[in-house]
């Protein structure tokens, strides 16, 4: 009888002494299982392809180990001076410059689970960049005025792809942290056009319009911070 009740009291405090663990294998389940549900992110994107580049961006898990990845950026810029010349101060001289791209991709997650751990994987990207710049031109026997004033404008598309490494973290319930980094191919095109004022009446010749068309290829450096969260 007395052994019967020691056997007892030895399954009543193993039994009590795995009830803590039990339960914190079952909340480590939990955890993960709330953790491997979040299959989306949207990050802004304070710094993409260059420093002045912002966007937005959004990334799918369609599996375990790959996630569909998409953005779509924006920059821009204006830089004014005064244009000195010899006869004294002329014109202010203007430069816009604007532009929006998109790219595409998908990533193949070598450690953890998508869409969280290191990736790598391949991009399309496409954007388009315009620019207007105000000029001076003026005979050295003239004082400049609006007349002397003409505006160059261009436009350049670029297409092509870059490979890109990067890792991706979900800090805390869905605070996400993206950060890559790789190498871009970019097959571009520049057409420039000139506007320029016609002749006046005391004698200035003026100028037509004119144009140009640039083709070329360049390999670009690529660099993405991400901050967002996962759905």
């Amino acid at each position: 009888m007395r052994t019967w009740m020691r056997w007892t009291v030895c399954v009543v405090a193993v039994g009590l002494g795995l009830v803590p663990m039990t339960s914190r294998a079952q909340e480590a389940v939990e955890l993960e299982d709330a953790k491997g549900e979040r299959r989306t992110l949207v990050m802004a994107l304070p710094m993409s392809g260059l420093s002045e580049q912002v966007g937005v961006g959004v990334e799918q898990a369609i599996g375990s180990h790959v996630a569909l990845a998409g953005a779509a950026k924006a920059w821009g810029s204006f830089m004014g001076n005064e244009a000195y010349l010899t006869q004294g101060v002329g014109p202010t001289l203007d430069t816009h410059r604007w532009g929006v791209g998109v790219d595409a991709g998908v990533h193949f997650y070598f450690t953890g689970r998508a869409p969280e751990g290191f990736w790598v994987g391949p991009h399309v990207e496409m954007s388009m960049t315009r620019q207007s710049t105000e000029n001076v031109f003026t005979p050295s026997w003239v004082m400049p005025d609006e007349r002397h004033v003409y505006v160059s404008r261009a436009r350049r598309v670029d297409y092509g792809g870059s490979m890109r490494l990067g890792y991706t973290a979900i800090v805390g319930p869905g605070l996400t942290v993206q950060v890559a980094v790789g190498l871009g191919a970019l097959v571009n095109r520049t057409s420039s056009f000139s506007i320029h004022h016609p002749p006046t009446d005391d004698g200035y010749p003026g100028f037509g319009m004119s144009g140009l068309d640039f083709r070329g290829v360049t390999l670009a450096p690529r660099m993405t911070v991400g901050l967002g969260w996962a759905l």
